[in-house]
């Protein structure tokens, strides 16, 4: 079984795969989430984690789809 941070990690690498693309909340919720217990604000705060570990701009919110990860925000900040 994966551990939180494991699965933050995991999460990263599916919204840094789709750069600049919508990841949507059910697509976080069946490939990083599968079989764990999972709410919307589950997710929220694993995404308010990863701000606070790199840049707040790293990901953009999608209200009530999912978040749009943007590397170019890095670089930029």
């Amino acid at each position: 079984l994966a551990d939180r941070g494991e699965l933050i990690g995991y999460q990263i690498e599916l919204l840094e795969k789709n750069d600049n693309q919508l990841t949507t909340i059910e697509e976080l919720k069946t490939k990083v989430w599968y079989g764990k217990k999972f709410s919307v604000f589950t997710l929220r705060n694993a995404i308010a984690e990863i701000r606070k570990k790199t840049c707040y701009e790293l990901i953009r919110n999608e209200n009530g789809k999912g978040y749009i990860f943007n590397k170019e925000n890095i670089q930029n900040s």
